[in-house]
């Protein structure tokens, strides 16, 4: 199973700025054929690694052929690029903090 990632940190940072966690030392979009994930890591666990399943973000126009289909708004049939500009710019601060809590505190 093959993994490609983006970091995606410096994009963040620009437009989160001070909101984020300080001690984030990395953020990056991975995926596989199987499906996206965020990889984050902080200064102050060295070794740590977080890895959480983007698909419990969902796509609400999909939400209704869920028993056929993933409904998750980060499909890795979409590619790796257009996944890392959807986390980065469709986002908001609120759904972060909500699925990915030590990104913002």
């Amino acid at each position: 199973m093959k993994h490609s990632y983006l970091d995606i940190l410096d994009e963040v940072k620009q437009k989160y700025g001070d909101r984020l966690n300080d001690k984030l030392i990395s953020l990056k979009i991975t995926q596989s054929d199987e499906g996206c994930y965020l990889h984050s890591e902080y200064s102050d666990e060295p070794g740590c690694l977080y890895i959480e399943e983007l698909d419990i973000i969902s796509d609400d126009d999909l939400i209704p052929l869920s028993e056929v289909l993933n409904p998750s708004y980060f499909n890795p049939n979409l590619g790796l690029d257009e996944n890392a500009r959807r986390f980065i710019e469709e986002l908001d601060e609120y759904t972060i903090m909500m699925c990915f809590n030590k990104i913002i505190p």
